[in-house]
C-alpha cells in the first residue's frame, strides 16, 4: 500500500512539474511538499519495513527524532539548487 502511494505521488508530481514547464512557469513557481511528523507504528504497519523513519529512532507520538521531524521538499529551478 505504501509503495503504491509513493509511486502514485511521484507520477503526479511529475505531471505538475511538466505542466509548469509547458507554460514556462517553472522558474516563477515554488513547489513545496511537506508531510506530518514521523511514521506510525499501529495497524500492522512496520516502521522498519520501508525504513520509514529514515534510520532515526522513534515514530509518531514519541519524542525521539524519528517521531518529531517533519520531512519536506522544495523545487524552484533557477533559485534552489538540487
Amino acid at each position: 500500500d505504501h509503495a503504491a502511494v509513493v509511486t502514485y505521488l511521484d507520477s503526479k508530481v511529475g505531471d505538475v512539474t511538466s505542466r509548469l514547464r509547458s507554460f514556462g512557469l517553472e522558474e516563477k513557481t515554488l513547489v513545496i511538499f511537506a508531510s506530518d511528523n514521523g511514521p506510525h507504528n499501529e495497524g500492522g504497519h512496520q516502521v522498519s519495513f520501508f525504513d520509514s523513519s529514515g534510520g532515526l529512532q522513534g515514530y509518531k507520538r514519541s519524542l525521539f527524532e524519528g517521531g518529531t521531524r517533519s520531512p519536506s521538499m522544495a523545487w524552484w529551478p533557477g533559485t534552489i539548487s538540487p
